[in-house]
């Protein structure tokens, strides 16, 4: 089965276009207004979408569903909004609430999809379970036939691509670290001074960051910027510790070493952050492998190789 962040992912291309995804929302002319964000109706009940999607004339409230368990409470809660709610609660674009639709969809794993569409009853919500290649659909019908047939016309041969979403607030550690550190290895090649946990986030959410962003009641968005600052402070306090440190009383790290200029001298420089970094990710997750920038694929000189036996970890002057 698919995570949870696969499927997101995997809905959210028909949006962001991906290689080997089809744009179905994109060509039909939706907008993703915003993904985990949080608003409150007038009689203070709460409700978070994993995502909203919207045309002129229609909401998708989606919800993602990594397993087969239907939270009824928050189906009602969904079911009770009204455009009106989301032009008024939501600050949704919704110029004519008496000609727009608001429906529910579900979004999982196609095995768990008759399980959820039981879970329904006679209530009013579609749910599209997809198999790795395509979606099928159960529940009730889609608002939007043509969303519907290019969804179920749609052949997906590519793996989930992550390039949207890349982690989220359920990521393991490994995972999130796995996306930090080649954003920071970035930096320090760039030769940028400073970094922050807001500046990384910007740059591993890029295509979704200001729509996960709270308009008032919260959003998942804070969540990730406290995952991103945990991890650089473990990561400054740790294996990292001898290229990064926080800055004092402000959110922001400085590098304490610029990268040499010298080819072998900066590649042998990069190997040793590149050590570090492993390090740091099997303490964390076991068999997590770092992708790190194109920089560490080129071939090592072997002026720069470091000897059997010689010290890897930390920066050394040459």
């Amino acid at each position: 089965m698919l995570r949870h962040l696969d499927l997101l992912n995997v809905f959210l291309a028909l949006r962001f276009k991906q290689p080997g995804y089809p744009d179905c929302l994109s060509k039909l002319g939706y907008l993703v207004p915003s993904v985990g964000v949080t608003f409150v109706l007038g009689d203070g009940t709460k409700l978070a979408p994993d995502v909203v999607a919207q045309s002129p004339g229609l909401t998708l409230l989606t919800e993602v569903k990594g397993g087969k368990d239907l939270d009824g409470d928050q189906l009602s809660r969904m079911l009770r909004v009204t455009a009106t709610d989301l032009r008024d609660f939501a600050y949704l674009h919704v110029p004519d609430p008496s000609a727009h639709r608001v429906h529910v969809l579900y979004v999982c794993n196609d095995e768990c999809r008759a399980a959820i569409a039981e879970g329904l009853g006679a209530r009013i919500a579609t749910v599209a379970g997809f198999d790795g290649e395509r979606f099928r659909f159960s529940g009730s019908q889609l608002p939007d036939a043509a969303l519907s047939r290019c969804m179920a016309d749609a052949r997906m041969k590519e793996a989930p691509p992550l390039a949207i979403v890349p982690f989220d607030a359920q990521s393991e550690e490994g995972d999130v670290a796995g996306v930090v550190i080649p954003e920071i290895v970035g930096a320090l090649v760039a030769g940028a001074g400073t970094i922050s946990a807001a500046d990384i986030l910007g740059r591993t959410h890029a295509v979704v960051g200001s729509i996960m962003q709270s308009t008032g009641a919260g959003s998942e968005h804070a969540t990730l910027l406290r995952r991103v600052k945990n991890t650089i402070d473990r990561m400054a306090a740790g294996e990292l510790a001898p290229w990064i440190d926080r800055v004092p009383r402000l959110p922001a790290y400085r590098f304490k070493v610029d990268l040499p200029v010298e080819p072998a001298a900066r590649t042998r420089e990069l190997q040793r952050i590149r050590t570090a970094a492993a390090k740091y990710l099997a303490a964390q997750q076991p068999g997590k492998q770092v992708q790190l920038p194109l920089l560490f694929e080129v071939d090592i000189p072997a002026e720069a190789r470091d000897e059997p036996g010689e010290p890897t970890e930390g920066p050394q002057s040459d």
